[in-house]
C-alpha cells in the first residue's frame, strides 16, 4: 500500500509542464474558453499557449514562467493561469492599480473590457479627464450613437468598483446576455470571467471553481 502511494506521488511530480497545460487546454476548450482557436488541435493550442505565456511572463530581464506554471507548487493557480490567457473571457488584475492623472488606467481599462464583453462594448473616442491629481474624475466615449459619461471617485490608487457596474450595465443595454462572475478565492487580486449564469455553473462544475456576482447594476 506505502509503496502504490509513494508511484502515485512519484508521478504527479514528474508531469511535465506542456502535459498539465494539455489536460487544463481540455478541460476549459470544454467549457467555451479559447473559442478563437477552433481550427487548432489541443497540441496546437498548447504548444501557443505556452509561446503566449512565456512571452507574457518576461519583461525587465526577469522570468517568472516556470514559478507561475508550476504544475506542483502553484497547482491551487495553475488552470486559472492558463484560463487568463484567453483576453476574451478573463480579467485578472489588482484593484489597487496606481491609479492616477498622469496613467489614464481607467481609459486602458475600457480598451481591455471591450475585447472581453464577447462584442457588446464598442467603445470610441475614449476620455479620461482629471481636473486635478485627486479628481473630480470623467469617463467618457460613445458606444455607437450614445454618449457614455461615468464620474469615478477618486480612490488613490484604487478603482471605484462602480466603473465596473457602469461597464457591464452598458453591455446589458446593448443586448448582453453576458456578467462579470468573480473567482470566490481572489481578493483585491480580482479573477474575472465574462459568462452567463448557465456557462458559469458549467464551468465550476468542470474546473471545481467558486463564482460570485462581482458587481451589481
Amino acid at each position: 500500500m506505502t509503496l502504490a502511494v509513494f508511484a502515485s506521488c512519484n508521478a504527479t511530480r514528474t508531469e511535465s509542464v506542456p502535459d498539465r497545460f494539455k489536460m487544463s487546454v481540455g478541460k476549459l476548450r470544454n467549457v467555451g474558453f479559447f473559442e478563437e482557436y477552433k481550427s487548432f488541435s489541443d497540441d496546437q493550442l498548447t504548444d501557443s499557449l505556452i509561446a503566449i505565456a512565456k512571452k507574457k511572463h518576461k519583461f525587465s530581464g526577469y522570468d517568472d514562467f516556470e514559478e507561475v506554471y508550476d504544475p506542483i507548487e502553484n497547482a491551487k493557480w495553475f488552470d486559472l493561469h492558463i484560463a487568463e490567457l484567453d483576453d476574451r473571457r478573463v480579467w485578472w488584475h489588482d484593484l489597487e492599480s496606481d491609479i492616477c492623472k498622469e496613467n489614464l488606467i481607467y481609459r486602458a481599462t475600457i480598451k481591455e473590457y471591450e475585447k472581453l464583453s464577447g462584442g457588446y462594448l464598442n467603445a470610441r473616442e475614449i476620455k479620461e479627464d482629471w481636473r486635478s491629481d485627486y479628481g473630480p474624475i470623467e469617463i467618457s466615449f460613445w458606444d455607437g450613437d450614445t454618449l457614455r459619461v461615468f464620474q469615478p471617485e477618486y480612490n488613490e490608487d484604487w478603482y471605484d468598483v462602480k466603473f465596473f457596474s457602469f461597464l457591464e450595465t452598458t453591455m446589458v443595454s446593448n443586448g448582453s446576455p453576458y456578467k462579470f462572475y468573480m473567482h470566490d478565492q481572489t481578493g483585491q487580486d480580482v479573477f474575472l470571467i465574462r459568462a452567463t449564469q448557465e456557462e458559469t455553473e458549467k464551468i465550476e462544475k468542470e474546473m471545481g471553481w467558486k463564482f460570485r456576482r462581482f458587481v451589481s447594476p
